[in-house]
């Protein structure tokens, strides 16, 4: 990679959301799986896993590839 790639890959991850700096970093289509069964009473912690996802999902599409949650 030339070091003004570098530089601008850089600093382009200094500014971004975590989840458009993590769908930066694949190609190709992914799958995104939160395939957490909750037992008992629900709590509303457990919903993080299903909102850390979907904001994986989103960055990913908007970065035009394939995805699927």
């Amino acid at each position: 990679m030339a070091a003004s790639a570098r530089a601008e890959r850089q600093a382009e991850s200094q500014t971004l959301f975590w989840a458009d700096e993590l769908a930066a970093s694949v190609v190709g289509p992914q799958v995104v799986n939160d395939s957490k069964t909750p037992s008992g009473t629900v709590h509303v912690g457990s919903l993080r896993g299903v909102v850390l996802h979907d904001a994986i999902r989103r960055a990913v599409a908007e970065r035009g590839l394939p995805v699927e949650f």
